[in-house]
Parts: C-alpha cells; sequence; structure tokens
C-alpha cells in the first residue's frame, strides 16, 4: 500500500510533472505524487531484484499457473517488474490497490499481459477475496507499516497462499529523520511522523520474524537489514528530499506540524541537498523472505487450474 496522496494547491512545479505521463488523464499533483513514487520504485528497485532472486521466483514460476499477490500495488511499477520475472506463459501477477488513482495509473501505463490489477483494501477486505491455495508468492513494499493489524492481514495473505507459498517484503524500522546531527526541529519532524504512523507500526520490520513463525507457522528463509544512503544529486537524495517534502505537507494538514515548522523543515532540507548524507543516519529498512514450512509426509503439489476469475473493476 503506498502512501495515499494529499490534496496539495496546484503549482507551476505539479503542473511540469504532468507532462511526464502521457496518455494518463491526471491532475497535476496527482502526478507529482506518481513522480514521487517512481523515484521512489527507482530507489529501492536494487533491493527488490536482490530479494526476487533469493526468492527463487525466476526458476519455481516455470511451473504452469504461477500466481504472485502485489499487495498496495500503488501505481504499478513494480507488479510489471513481478510479471517480467514470471517463466510461464499462463503466470499471473495481481496487484491490489485501494487508491483509485493509482490504480488508473496503473492500468493505463503500467499495463502487462500477465498482470490484472484490482480495487481492494487488504485492511477491511474479506478473507475469501481470493480463493485458498491460490498464490505461490505474497510481495509488500513499505505496506505493512501503515496497517493497524498487520498480524490479521498476513493471516488472510497466508491462508490464500499455497502449502509452499512465500511472503517476500521490505519494511522500515523508522527511527525518524534522515538527517545527521539531529536539530530541534529533525526532532520534531521525526515525532511528529510517528505520530502520523501511530495507527500503524513503524518498527513493524523488527516485529516480522516473530509474526511469520510464531503467528503464521511460516520459516524465515532470509533476513537482512539494509541502509539507503546517498550523497547530493544522488536518486535516494532527491526521493529522501521528495519524499519529506510530501511528509510536511501531511503532517501540516494533519495539524502535526505547525505552518513555521514546516517552514523551518523545507529550508533545512534546502540545506542538507547540498551537504554529504552519512550512511549511519539514512533509512533503516529489512528484507524478507518466508515461506510456509509442509509436514514431512507432505509433498509439495503445484496450483491446481482455478477457474476463480479476478473482478478487475
Amino acid at each position: 500500500m503506498e502512501e495515499s496522496p494529499t490534496q496539495a494547491p496546484i503549482s507551476t512545479a505539479s503542473q511540469q510533472t504532468s507532462s511526464r505521463f502521457p496518455g494518463a488523464t491526471l491532475l497535476p499533483e496527482e502526478a507529482a505524487e506518481v513522480s514521487r513514487l517512481q523515484m521512489q520504485h527507482r530507489v529501492f528497485q536494487p533491493a527488490m531484484l536482490d530479494l526476487i532472486e533469493r526468492s527463487g521466483l525466476a526458476e519455481e514460476s516455470a511451473v504452469p499457473v504461477y500466481r504472485v499477490l502485489d499487495v498496495g500495488c500503488g501505481p504499478g511499477f513494480e507488479t510489471v517488474l513481478l510479471a517480467d520475472r514470471l517463466q510461464a506463459d499462463d503466470g499471473e501477477v495481481i496487484g491490489i490497490e485501494v487508491n483509485d488513482m493509482f490504480l488508473h495509473y496503473a492500468r493505463t501505463l503500467n499495463s502487462h499481459r500477465c498482470v490484472k490489477y484490482r480495487k481492494c483494501d487488504i485492511s477491511t477486505c474479506d478473507e475469501n477475496t481470493f480463493p485458498e491455495n491460490f498464490f505461490n508468492l505474497a510481495y509488500f513494499r513499505l505496506t505493512l507499516c501503515w496497517l493497524s493489524d498487520v498480524d490479521s492481514v498476513l493471516r488472510k495473505v497466508n491462508r490464500w497462499l499455497t502449502r509452499s507459498g512465500k511472503i517476500i517484503c521490505i519494511e522500515p524500522i523508522f527511527e525518524g529523520g534522515f538527517a545527521w546531527p539531529y536539530s530541534s526541529i529533525d526532532k520534531k519532524f521525526g515525532e511528529a511522523a510517528k505520530k502520523l504512523l501511530s495507527t500503524g507500526d513503524a518498527f513493524i520490520g523488527a516485529r516480522l520474524p516473530e509474526i511469520f513463525e510464531s503467528t503464521l507457522g511460516m520459516r524465515v528463509q532470509y533476513e537482512e537489514p539494509f541502509v539507503l544512503f546517498g550523497g547530493p544529486g544522488s536518486a535516494y537524495c532527491q526521493y529522501i528530499r521528495d519524499s519529506s517534502l510530501y511528509l510536511c505537507d501531511v503532517l501540516l494538514s494533519c495539524n502535526l506540524l505547525s505552518l513555521e515548522d514546516v517552514a523551518l523543515y523545507k529550508r533545512r532540507l534546502d540545506k542538507l541537498e547540498r551537504q554529504p548524507m552519512s550512511r549511519e543516519y539514512s533509512q533503516i529498512l529489512v528484507k524478507f523472505v518466508a515461506i510456509k514450512q509442509l509436514a514431512q509426509t507432505e509433498t509439495i503439489e503445484e496450483v491446481a487450474d482455478n477457474e476463480f476469475v479476478v473482478d478487475t473493476n
């Protein structure tokens, strides 16, 4: 589940951004948000490709009717990337997303012969939204941290997985702020951002092993913390700046930061853009591959050709 867009005044910068997505009918502020998520995808792509390789997707998807679920697919950048890694001609990736604007963009400009997009809120959808034993793989990136009941969502997804199904994900251990040394405004921004995530779990990356193993009975096949960092002019620096500006507007609209604080923090970002960023104080995340554990007497069965039809409305 990508972060939901915030309405912002239409600016010249936003109008320029909208021209980057010809063929999609997007308002200027919507195009600016899609552009930000496109940059986010670019920054996270190396970690995602490493995770896909470690999950065995390329080799395992050679079987008939291999299905992948992309939870919170946003504008579909990673949904298409997952589809490109499928080996079987009848493989399928289903991207689910609650945001209508993102779905419009995904269907318009991130279409793929192996991809279907569906409007679905993973938090509230029924457990029968998909059949049991339906997906071979489920993918999350910066989705679980926004959810209020991660355990319930993962139980639901676990139910949809085949007996040898896997969950792969990238989630944060959010400490708040991306600058060092912290100034008073950095601390204030970090605390406000944590309050924004109060309905979710900013530290979900640290809790997932216990959820996978104790709650779901899965085995963590791979776990690796990693750090995103970069100096002035890097894609990461641009991503952090754009995301922080986005968060400033969200925090202001939620009355978690004052207009004066937002102005101070934006000036701080402008200053940071001209300075090197320290690896130790950048963004900390964790990559996971978790697999369902089969009883010793069981054998892995491939997914049967299911007649279930995905409603793409």
